[in-house]
C-alpha cells in the first residue's frame, strides 16, 4: 500500500557483528518492498528521519582512519649510500631500507663518496610501496 508506515530496522551495536549489522540492514531495507527507515541504537539524533546518520558518519571515519596515509619507499644501494629525500639527509643505506614517505612526488638522490651520485624521481602513492635498486660502480 502506498500510504502504509515506513518499516523500521533496529540494528543493536553492541553484538559481536556490530561492524556488518548496519550493512546488512541496509541491505534488507533495499530488498523491503516498502519505504524502510535504518536506525542503529545509540544514534544520537532525535529527528528519525536522519536516525543513522551519526554511525554512518563514524563508520566513513573509521573508514577513512583505516585508508592508509603514507607510502613506503624499499631502499637497496650497494655497496653503501647516502640517501636524500628532498633536499632532506635521511640516513645511510644499508643499514637503512625503507622509508615513510608522504604521497607525491620526491627526488631521491644516492651519495657514495666513491663513485659519482645518483638521483631518482619517483611518485609515491598512498599505500604502495615502491623500491628503489642501485649498484654504484
Amino acid at each position: 500500500p502506498t500510504n502504509a508506515a515506513p518499516a523500521v530496522v533496529l540494528v543493536a551495536a553492541a553484538t559481536s557483528s556490530a561492524a556488518s549489522a548496519p550493512a546488512a540492514a541496509v541491505a534488507a531495507a533495499a530488498n523491503a518492498a516498502a519505504p524502510t527507515l535504518v536506525a542503529v541504537a545509540g544514534s544520537t539524533s532525535a529527528d528519525p528521519t536522519d536516525a543513522g546518520q551519526t554511525t554512518a558518519s563514524s563508520t566513513a571515519a573509521s573508514l577513512a582512519a583505516a585508508a592508509p596515509t603514507t607510502a613506503k619507499l624499499r631502499i637497496s644501494l650497494t655497496p653503501w649510500g647516502e640517501i636524500e629525500v628532498d633536499g632532506k639527509k635521511m640516513g645511510v643505506s644499508p643499514p637503512l631500507t625503507t622509508l615513510t614517505l608522504e604521497p607525491g612526488p620526491h627526488t631521491i638522490v644516492v651519495r657514495n663518496s666513491d663513485f659519482t651520485s645518483y638521483t631518482f624521481r619517483i611518485k609515491s602513492v598512498a599505500g604502495r610501496t615502491d623500491s628503489i635498486v642501485h649498484k654504484f660502480e
